[in-house]
């Protein structure tokens, strides 16, 4: 598995800042595929979170909360 890690800033805070963590489903993702879906995953996830601005993302392992996309 892989997660996608967001790290989004609030719109009008731009010093609040939280990580968003979404996790791949499937057992054989890759880091590529990650990457490969992830700027279109962080795009949607933009658009439908507007108070947030994301300052970076990236692919890593999963975390114990999972979301998954």
């Amino acid at each position: 598995m892989i997660e996608l890690v967001i790290l989004a800033c609030m719109a009008d805070s731009p010093k609040n800042c939280k990580d968003v963590h979404l996790t791949f489903a499937g057992e054989s993702t890759t880091p590529i595929q990650c990457m490969i879906v992830g700027e279109p995953t962080v795009a949607t996830w933009a658009k439908d979170n507007p108070e947030w601005r994301i300052k970076k993302w990236r692919c890593g392992r999963p975390r114990d909360r999972k979301d998954d996309i």
